[in-house]
């Protein structure tokens, strides 16, 4: 139908067209003894034919294009709907897979604080007898006795300190980690790490150096027992990777954004540049599974996650060969203050249009 009325059109339009210029042409150099009537119907027939083969053919092109875009059209439309229609499935497959993910992880969660909990019990258990055994004054030890004492209390410590790390990783991924935020000094919460620390450090021949004592700092808007637990932990790292008569350093600045930025570096082995990636995975030691070094691999993990949850972040720089440094950035109490202002004045703007709102009704 659409075509049909195309060619009508363009028919009468080039026959209009050619019909006038014959005519004209006609009277002025071509017929010009002919009558008037004799002009009108030699044009007519001239411009007719004319219009007639130059419409055919130029019809028969715009048939073909129209039948071209046509056909694209319908190819455009089938091709998006295939497309709309994968996207659709697609979407539903991921929607799917991530329920199931989550409902695996929580049953993970869930089996692994369990397990825990069912761990600990035997485990105290036999730390118990073992140091009953180790200081019975009436009963002492032979040498080779005290030395299997020892190694049994030594691995249950080590499996102990593993289960309570498993168990704190699932309350963390579980959403049961509690916290306590509050205005916090980070100079109490580095003193108190150092002095947790030290005498492990002074065991290992690794030296403190604290850059922060006698320096001024705003206080934090954090759980203090959560943030030691973190800076603890990076402590912890760096006196055990380190070397013998090796340094561990701790600082802290302000940075931009109202936080602080506190670090610990050492100057131990550090970490290949390859394995940066893996650093933060669970139960990851970069290689140092067989070493005498004792880990299970969660600690970063754990300290990460606590960070998070805290508002901050953490990161780390290091070099093989030239050690390694940790930070963490915590909020500050005017972070906390800023977030309340701006929530009061959001309160107050919207009081403001409620209160113009009545008085308009």
């Amino acid at each position: 139908m659409k075509l049909n009325k195309y060619r009508s059109l363009f028919a009468v339009f080039t026959l209009m067209v050619i019909g006038m210029t014959a005519y004209e042409s006609s009277k002025q150099f071509l017929l010009p003894d002919l009558s008037l009537w004799e002009s009108h119907a030699i044009t007519i027939g001239f411009s007719s034919f004319i219009a007639l083969v130059i419409g055919n053919f130029t019809l028969n092109k715009f048939e073909k294009l129209f039948a071209l875009r046509e056909q694209a059209e319908l190819n455009l439309r089938r091709a998006h709907d295939e497309l709309e229609a994968k996207v659709n499935e697609r979407t539903r497959e991921l929607s799917v897979s991530m329920k199931e993910a989550e409902i695996a992880n929580r049953a993970k969660s869930e089996f692994l604080s369990s397990m825990s909990h069912e761990l600990r019990t035997p485990m105290n258990a036999i730390m118990g007898f073992a140091q009953m055994l180790e200081c019975n004054p009436k009963e002492p030890l032979t040498e080779t006795q005290e030395s299997c004492v020892s190694l049994i209390l030594s691995g249950s410590h080590h499996l102990l300190e593993l289960i309570d790390k498993v168990l704190e990783l699932s309350k963390i991924e579980a959403g049961h980690m509690s916290i306590n935020i509050d205005h916090t000094q980070v100079l109490d919460v580095i003193k108190r790490s150092l002095n947790l620390i030290r005498p492990r450090a002074d065991k290992e021949g690794v030296e403190i150096i604290d850059q922060t004592a006698g320096r001024d700092f705003p206080s934090l808007w954090t759980d203090g027992t959560r943030l030691t637990q973190v800076l603890l932990n990076l402590l912890s790292n760096a006196v055990k990777y380190n070397r013998k008569g090796g340094t561990v350093t701790v600082t802290c600045r302000e940075i931009p954004g109202q936080k602080l930025r506190i670090k610990v570096a050492d100057d131990g082995p550090g970490i290949p540049e390859e394995k940066h990636d893996y650093l933060f995975r669970p139960f990851e030691r970069l290689g140092r599974e067989a070493g005498a070094i004792e880990g299970a691999g969660i600690g970063l993990v754990i300290t990460r996650q606590i960070v998070e949850v805290l508002g901050g972040q953490i990161g780390f720089e290091s070099e093989e060969g030239k050690g390694s440094t940790f930070w963490v950035d915590i909020p500050t109490s005017a972070k906390k203050i800023e977030n309340a202002a701006n929530m009061d004045t959001a309160k107050s703007a919207h009081n403001m249009i409620n209160a113009r709102g009545e008085e308009s009704a």
